[in-house]
């Protein structure tokens, strides 16, 4: 198993808008204000302690780099003991926008391609008995152009 160290992101960040929002936290877009590149932050509620260490360690060590699994990018300190996860963006937004933008029903060869894929990551993240990692919401679901 391989091992990293999660790289501190300590540049400025403008917030763009507000992708997603669960039991354990909000996903948030942000913009780096050096190169304009677009980022992903998840932040967790203040009621799930523990959450970052083990969702961190799992996305950065101990899966290697998988096409159905967002590449984590690193972390920033926020208020208090807390902290936000940075992730890879992903150019063609969450399914929900891309299905409310598509403007009837999706394709079914479209949902089944989807929904092999999300099958695909919770296989990897359940070999890490890590299945309360799994967001599966439409606004959660990223896709590529």
């Amino acid at each position: 198993m391989r091992r990293t160290v999660l790289k501190e992101i300590d540049e400025d960040m403008r917030f763009v808008r507000q992708i997603g929002a669960g039991d354990q936290g909000v996903a948030k877009l942000f913009q780096r204000t050096r190169d304009g590149r677009l980022f992903v932050r998840k932040s967790y509620h203040e009621n799930t302690p523990g959450r970052l260490p083990h969702e961190g360690f799992i996305l950065s060590s101990a899966i290697a780099p998988h096409p159905r699994i967002l590449k984590i990018v690193g972390f920033q300190r926020a208020s208090g003991s807390g902290a936000n996860l940075f992730f890879q963006y992903c150019e063609g937004g969450n399914l929900k926008d891309f299905a409310r933008e598509y403007g009837r029903g999706l394709p079914e060869p479209f949902v089944w391609h989807i929904f092999v894929q999300m099958a695909e990551a919770l296989a990897l993240i359940r070999e890490f008995n890590s299945v309360h990692l799994f967001s599966a919401g439409p606004a959660l679901v990223l896709v590529v152009s």
